[in-house]
């Protein structure tokens, strides 16, 4: 894709290419790279001139992973911060984790993982912000409630912790 962009002086058009790169072994349709007009990665064509690959990775590119299903099941962004994904048996996102912080020293280290849970009927019961990335140290959470009739009745909401007996409460009718 390329944008133009007139130049400050009214002297020109300066090309802005963003490349994606698409090289998944699973399945090629996949993009798993995108590399933006700033960027100091090198990209080169095989001999073929039909493969692109990032020759020359400064990491200045975003990466995807995915898994057989076609879940992007990790990312990887400028700055160097990893994001891993998990899945339920339904398929449903279960958590989202940042395993590296990267080393921009930008990024808010408070909350490490999310994790989101499902009731029988499909519908987010929790989703929960942990301070650490195996999950064991609440940081909050919200907790629904749903009537007979499949709407939301009820929400928690515990801005320190998991909930519990003492967390307030929103009523919906």
């Amino acid at each position: 894709m390329t944008a133009y962009n007139a130049k400050g002086s009214g002297k020109g058009v300066q090309s802005q290419a963003t490349k994606y790169l698409y090289t998944s072994t699973i399945n090629a349709s996949w993009q798993t790279a995108a590399v933006y007009p700033d960027s100091d990665d090198v990209l080169s064509q095989d001999s073929t001139s039909k493969v692109w690959t990032i020759t020359t990775d400064n990491g200045d590119h975003v990466s995807l992973t995915y898994d057989r299903l076609g879940r992007t099941t990790s990312t990887t962004d400028q700055r160097g911060v990893v994001r891993e994904f998990t899945f339920d048996l339904a398929g449903r996102l279960a958590t989202d984790t940042v395993t590296d912080l990267g080393s921009s020293g930008i990024v808010d280290s408070s909350v490490r993982r999310i994790g989101t849970t499902y009731d029988d009927l499909g519908r987010v019961r929790t989703v929960i912000s942990f301070s650490d990335t195996s999950g064991t140290t609440a940081v909050n959470q919200v907790q629904y409630v749903y009537n007979g009739w499949a709407n939301l009745a009820r929400e928690y909401q515990e801005h320190g912790g998991a909930v519990d007996a003492n967390t307030l409460h929103v009523d919906y009718t």
